[in-house]
């Protein structure tokens, strides 16, 4: 994307507004502006001086302090704005629009009581249905249930039960704050009559089942909201508690088992399941006898085709797992073990293997310190020192598979779980960098990407869409290779690399897509360029740059074909608004897209996130974002707390922050009926009173927010190409080459081999 300047002179100053944010330079040179990021060479009493600008220039460096991780500047200058233009006046679009984006702002920062106040002003305002349905929200997010249906009830007038469902839902949530059970039942039933989407009023059902004791209504709600959003992973513990209630003790179990791969922060989840485990061990020993069983029964498949000339393509190796303490396999075919020197060759001068089985004898490998134990159905064969190096175990037959058991994947995601997999190729061991020990597979790259690419996007899709993913991950696999080679391998089989499911998840649709495009790679001035891809970009991705810094080559910032943008970073208002609802684009095309993809809300309690961010947060006093990419994916977020301030940045925010699908959200808090502003301020001033004292508590008559509400777009780090994207242009004919044209527009298609 090429950037916008807009030299301003303003007191010997040139102010460069871009799209990347605000550089202040001396105006005897102009700045040269390349790859600068937001929050660089910029401060906030400098930016203050905007204040002295025309409206629409205040207006444009307000939203650019914005992005640029300035948000009290940015509040300060929209303020001022407002306030020095209470009358009619020749800009008094700007006006509005400051207006609008000034509410955002403390919406964002929990001034809800200011935005109350400006809400009941709206001079500049002629969309007042707008600003009725924020009075709605921002009512029950100050926690005031009562004022929350007063406005509802303005709003709605004799359409309470068809009025949009968002509207209904607050109105639920007030009467449940309250205690009116049964009008926020009512409410709810009018949601879910109407409405085919709404995980959030299945999972607020749930709440209102379990709190009158109807374990067996609470149960089918939890179950919905899930089924919808499967990233409410905050109801399988209340799930698990009413199937308790219900005298299901084993489906509780499997239930906090879930949990516990999801949240592994999460201390309730783990004391609730060593107290199920403890009063029902009979439930623990079965689940082993039955995985025993499995493992007997069960036969590793042989593969029934291979790329063309594999022994000619370069192997690479995938980090499967790390710092296991055990793990059982079988193989397909006779199989030995070598020793390898620091070359991956045998490190024995006969080439003899220092161990050798047949097909479908069942191996358990157990790590005991410094070593790990080989046994063969039951018997000892083969201890090998972690410290002497790594071994390798092959198929002496080419058709041959390893399938390991009972592989733990995604912790911490709402897809975590455990499953048994098949691979191609070899299998090595050795050290981890913590205790236990690791396992890579080792393969062609071709026979790599048989297995990638259904893993990142179901074969189902069009082809032109499966050959854009196959040149994409091949040419980030080439990129990446060595990338962990300090931990013994090239990759990760995770989706820090690309999810990786082996020969288990081969489809010939997606077969036939990598041998089409066999050997194409995407570069730029002949180097192949790490093609960057994640599930949906919610309409528009961002230049590697601005997401994770540094200088990536071919990653550009491009909005979807159907999107109207002008190029100009959105208003905190239009972000939120278009956040909230749902344009159309590719990125959003049925079949291919979920829902939840493109666009989610969460609701994340504070307790949560202190239990995430773990020692020295305290209770959280506030959360707020730290600067945004050009298309409004947040760069980093502080959190203030009790015990100190965290500022957490990059791709950590997903898993820090309440495991959220991506960092392009606003979030808003959420205070108890109790309370509204938490620390409402008074300006940038020292005399600013904001309910904090020397010692660094909340006074008495402030509250500490509940919760946290995040209002979100896409799934993933949004760089590079948009799989959902790409599946919508190729469902209307696009080809391979206009689709990887579009998303990596300074790249070009070329034959690595």
């Amino acid at each position: 994307m090429k950037l916008r300047i807009r030299p301003l002179l303003l007191s010997g100053i040139f102010i460069a507004l871009t799209a990347y944010g605000i550089m202040l330079v001396s105006s005897d040179r102009l700045p040269v502006i390349g790859s600068v990021r937001a929050e660089s060479g910029v401060t906030p009493a400098r930016v203050a001086e905007l204040a002295s600008l025309d409206p629409p220039d205040r207006l444009r460096g307000a939203v650019a302090a914005y992005y640029g991780g300035h948000f009290d500047t940015a509040m300060d200058v929209l303020e001022r704005l407002v306030t020095d233009y209470p009358e009619r006046h020749q800009d008094d679009e700007v006006v509005r629009r400051a207006m609008l984006s000034l509410l955002a702002l403390y919406r964002e920062s929990g001034q809800y009581e200011t935005a109350l106040n400006l809400l009941n002003r709206g001079e500049y305002v002629d969309d007042a249905a707008r600003l009725n349905k924020w009075a709605v929200e921002v009512s029950y997010l100050a926690g005031r249930p009562e004022e929350t249906l007063e406005h509802f009830s303005a709003v709605a007038g004799n359409e309470r039960h068809t009025i949009e469902p968002r509207l209904r839902l607050f109105a639920a949530r007030a009467h449940f704050a309250l205690g009116e059970h049964d009008a926020a039942l009512e409410l709810l039933g009018s949601i879910l009559d109407t409405t085919h989407h709404m995980p959030e009023a299945y999972r607020l059902l749930g709440e209102l089942h379990a709190a009158e004791d109807r374990h067996r209504d609470a149960v089918s709600a939890f179950r919905s909201a899930r089924s919808q959003e499967p990233n409410l992973t905050a109801t399988l513990l209340p799930e698990a508690r009413s199937r308790l209630e219900l005298g299901q003790p084993e489906q509780a179990r499997s239930l906090l088992v879930q949990a516990e791969r999801a949240r592994p922060h999460d201390n309730n989840v783990r004391e609730l399941l060593a107290q199920v485990e403890d009063e029902y061990p009979a439930i623990v020993e079965t689940e082993r006898e039955e995985a025993e069983r499995r493992r007997e029964l069960t036969a590793a498949p042989l593969v029934d085709y291979h790329p063309e000339d594999r022994e000619e393509i370069e192997r690479i190796r995938v980090g499967l797992a790390e710092s296991l303490g055990e793990l059982h396999l079988k193989s397909s075919s006779d199989w030995e073990i070598e020793l390898l020197d620091s070359r991956r060759r045998s490190a024995r001068a006969d080439g003899e293997p220092i161990a050798r089985g047949r097909a479908e004898q069942l191996l358990r490998i157990d790590w005991n310190g410094e070593s790990i134990a080989l046994s063969v159905d039951g018997e000892p064969v083969l201890t090998h020192r972690l410290a002497d190096g790594w071994i390798r175990m092959r198929n002496l037959d080419e058709d041959g598979t390893f399938i390991l058991f009972d592989m733990e994947h995604s912790r911490g995601q709402f897809s975590a779980g455990s499953e048994d997999r098949a691979y191609r190729g070899a299998l090595r061991f050795g050290p981890s960098t913590a205790e236990g020990f690791t396992v890579v597979n080792e393969l062609d790259l071709e026979s790599y990407l048989y297995s990638v690419v259904p893993s990142e996007m179901p074969a189902s899709w069009p082809h032109a869409a499966l050959e854009a993913q196959a040149i994409a991950a091949r040419s980030y696999t080439i990129a990446n290779l060595g990338r962990f080679s300090s931990r013994g391998f090239d990759l990760l089989g995770s989706v820090r690399s690309a999810f990786y499911r082996g020969y288990s998840g081969e489809s010939p649709r997606t077969t036939r897509a990598v041998d089409v495009t066999r050997g194409l790679v995407l570069t730029v001035n002949g180097t192949t360029v790490p093609a960057y891809y994640s599930a949906n970009n919610a309409g528009h991705s961002d230049r590697a740059a601005d997401v994770w810094g540094g200088t990536v080559a071919g990653m550009s910032s491009v909005a979807d074909p159907q999107l109207d943008w002008d190029g100009r970073p959105r208003r905190p208002d239009e972000l939120l608004e278009w956040l909230t609802d749902y344009p159309d684009s590719y990125s959003a095309t049925f079949p291919f897209a979920s829902r939840n993809a493109y666009r989610w809300e969460l609701w994340v309690e504070a307790e949560e996130l202190v239990t995430r961010l773990g020692d020295g947060i305290g209770e959280i006093y506030s959360l707020r974002t730290s600067g945004r990419t050009p298309a409004g994916r947040v760069t980093a977020v502080t959190i203030e707390g009790s015990d100190g301030t965290r500022t957490v940045s990059g791709d950590a925010i997903r898993q820090r922050i309440g495991g959220i699908r991506s960092n392009l959200f606003v979030v808003e808090p959420v205070f108890t009926p109790a309370g509204s502003d938490n620390r409402e301020e008074a300006g940038d001033g020292e005399e600013a009173d904001d309910g904090v004292d020397s010692a660094g508590s909340l006074s008495e008559e402030q509250t500490l927010p509940r919760a946290f509400v995040f209002r979100g777009g896409g799934w993933g780090h949004g760089v590079g190409m948009d799989q959902t994207g790409a599946a919508g242009m190729a469902s209307v004919g696009a080809r391979v080459e206009a689709i990887l044209n579009h998303y990596f527009p300074d790249a070009e298609i070329t034959a690595a081999y």
